[in-house]
């Protein structure tokens, strides 16, 4: 269920911008204080999965808990909800998030942790990591704001991931134009694939990991998730834990398998939102300064 975002941010107080992502493309982003009112030195950027946007219920839900906690910005990636543009799935939304954790330190957030679902994960790791390399490919994108800690949800670690039903039935419909039709008339979320077609592909989660030390990585994925079975974080965190070795550094990657989780914005509890927060609060207080 999508609400219309006027009402939802409203009904959330939250302020309501339009950002401009660094190629220009519009997005749609909103800022929710903490639930007390109190301030904090501390924010979470969060970004939705594949045909998702911030006024969808679950997200709406997942914002509503974690602002108890702690205030945050939520996005509608390019080509979904509120924003301009169309969905490249990952690739050019890392210029999106980009725009939204410098919005979060312009409100007055010292610290940012970037939270992704999803796609939104893939998004979030790859965005921490182009702030140090230049992504591979045609595009070679790169990124300025680098998050103080990355939380990856439901995420993947491979380009073109087929082994699971859903994936197999995404992979059909955004690779023809029915398809990518039929998403917009049903989902609003508008794609184009024609980054997907360069000879070099831009760097995946796994290898973009590689580049994420010493910024803190939180792996959360569930042992249900019907999307990506568990060899994806697993992927992941080896990915950053080698890549910290190989610059010789600390490798700052946790990885929860929840039991019985299934996959994003949908599948989590307030609970495990809850330790969410619970670890972005001391990881980033633990890099503070003594």
């Amino acid at each position: 269920m999508r609400q219309d975002p006027a009402i939802a941010s409203r009904e959330l107080g939250a302020i309501d911008t339009t950002l401009r992502a660094a190629d220009g493309t519009d997005i749609g982003a909103s800022y929710h204080r903490l639930a007390s009112g109190e301030s904090s030195d501390l924010a979470l950027v969060v970004g939705h999965g594949f045909t998702g946007s911030r006024a969808k219920e679950d997200n709406l839900r997942v914002c509503a808990t974690l602002r108890q906690r702690l205030p945050l910005v939520t996005l509608d990636y390019r080509g979904h909800g509120e924003s301009g543009g169309v969905s490249s799935l990952g690739l050019r939304e890392v210029l999106d998030l980009d725009a939204a954790i410098a919005w979060a330190h312009e409100l007055g957030h010292r610290r940012v942790v970037s939270v992704g679902f999803s796609m939104g994960s893939t998004i979030a790791i790859r965005q921490a990591a182009l702030t140090r390399t230049v992504d591979r490919g045609e595009l070679a994108l790169t990124t300025v704001n680098q998050p103080d800690a990355v939380v990856s949800i439901s995420g993947n670690a491979f380009w073109f991931y087929r082994g699971t039903a859903p994936m197999r039935l995404l992979h059909r419909a955004v690779s023809t134009s029915v398809g990518r039709s039929v998403l917009a008339r049903v989902s609003g979320t508008q794609v184009d694939v024609a980054d997907w077609e360069q000879e070099l592909l831009p760097f995946s989660p796994e290898e973009a990991a590689a580049f994420l030390a010493p910024t803190p990585l939180l792996l959360v994925h569930g042992d249900a998730d019907t999307f990506f079975p568990l060899e994806h974080p697993h992927a992941v965190h080896r990915g950053a834990s080698q890549g910290a070795h190989d610059r010789e550094l600390h490798p700052a990657v946790d990885l929860w398998v929840e039991e019985g989780l299934g996959h994003a914005e949908a599948a989590v509890s307030e609970e495990l939102l809850n330790r969410v927060c619970d670890w972005a609060i001391s990881t980033v207080h633990a890099r503070e300064p003594s």
